[in-house]
């Protein structure tokens, strides 16, 4: 059966590490904090051992303002997934969605897709930009369905494994792409 996404944007202005649902198991999806650094390195050397980040990597996306930096929790404080997106004005890179070998496939990295796509589109992103590589279906099928579109490929972008990158995009139209001025602002000059 299939998982729904339970994600509920939290108000804004809430705090960092404030908790949401999150189907299966009642985990939650929660923004990451520093304390989380040393189970995010685990969990990477878990689903992606052959394209670690460092522990200062990881401290830096954390930290950093323009970055959005999620976790699945369980219930017990085990971290079970993660998913880090660096933000430039209307524009977002996804650049880590990693979940723990023992939980895959029970919608998780869905819900954290889904959970950042939200947080960002409230924020006024327009362009999600990722790369993915060509061998990890699962992968590809998630972002395909999501709405991304392969915009290219970087030949010989993964060391170990070698392996190309799909390069993938999701635009997200808005009122002044579909014609109408944003609310206070007159319309568009036309040349």
């Amino acid at each position: 059966a299939a998982v729904r996404p339970l994600h509920r944007a939290p108000p804004r202005g809430a705090a960092r590490g404030t908790p949401r649902l999150c189907a299966p198991s009642r985990a939650t999806i929660r923004e990451l904090v520093l304390a989380d650094v040393d189970a995010a390195v685990e969990l990477d050397a878990d689903a992606h051992p052959a394209t670690l980040w460092t522990r200062e990597q990881y401290a830096a996306e954390i930290e950093c303002a323009n970055s959005c930096a999620l976790g699945v929790v369980s219930p017990a404080g085990a971290l079970l997934g993660m998913l880090f997106m660096s933000t430039v004005l209307d524009e977002a890179m996804l650049t880590n969605l990693a979940v723990a070998r023992s939980v895959r496939r029970r919608g998780l990295a869905s819900q954290l897709l889904d959970a950042a796509l939200a947080d960002a589109r409230e924020a006024g992103v327009r362009l999600f930009v990722l790369e993915v590589r060509q061998a990890n279906q699962a992968a590809r099928r998630l972002y395909l369905s999501r709405g991304f579109v392969q915009a290219g490929v970087r030949r010989g972008y993964y060391q170990r494994p070698p392996d190309d990158a799909a390069v993938l995009l999701l635009r997200c139209a808005d009122e002044e792409e579909a014609g109408a001025p944003p609310e206070g602002r007159p319309p568009p000059r036309r040349a």
